[in-house]
């Protein structure tokens, strides 16, 4: 589940409780937090303004959601977010080029590269800096390290992102086809099919 801090208490509490009485089993096993998120005006967003975005809406405009997600990690989830189409376009370009890293490596080591790892837990733990943490991944994909540790560590690092960077291969076909997709509706609204 992805939430923002402001409603943990009021909203992500119920849930939790509600749904282990009802069902007697955990409602979901991972919780991404993201700060409050504002309009490039400063605004809440929220539906009562107009100014809300849902996920259709972002695949409209051939994003995917993993863009959404690498946008929260680059701040910290105790700092609103002003989101824009051009913010997140910047968080979309960023994936797909370490989605297209990821390509480039061999398949994983059994070892990960230690130093990396403890300077990625650091930042982990310095409150959850995750674009201290995302940092740390692009100064492992410079380094000069060997390449199938690099990928052992990269993979064990994405267990913390969620990004899906075992699987960047479809994740990037995924992309393409969703702006097929786009730009067949597109035509089709226009009639130039």
């Amino acid at each position: 589940m992805e939430t923002g801090y402001d409603i943990i208490f009021f909203w992500v509490a119920r849930m939790i409780l509600m749904t282990e009485y009802l069902l007697e089993d955990k409602p979901f096993e991972t919780v991404y937090l993201h700060g409050m998120i504002r309009d490039k005006d400063g605004r809440k967003m929220s539906k009562s303004l107009g100014n809300l975005y849902t996920l259709q809406d972002l695949a409209g405009k051939d994003f995917v959601p993993l863009a959404l997600r690498y946008f929260f990690l680059g701040t910290s989830y105790r700092k609103p977010i002003n989101f824009t189409w051009e913010a997140l376009n910047a968080a979309q370009t960023a994936l797909v080029k370490l989605w297209k890293h990821c390509l480039e490596l061999p398949a994983p080591a059994c070892e990960v590269l230690a130093p990396y790892i403890k300077n990625f837990e650091e930042a982990i733990y310095d409150d959850l800096n995750m674009a201290k943490a995302l940092a740390v991944v692009w100064k492992l994909l410079e380094s000069k390290e060997d390449a199938s540790k690099k990928a052992a560590t990269l993979f064990h690092m994405d267990k913390v992102f969620g990004l899906d960077l075992a699987n960047a291969r479809t994740q990037l076909s995924n992309l393409e086809n969703l702006k097929k997709e786009n730009l067949r509706d597109n035509m089709t609204n226009l009639e130039l099919v």
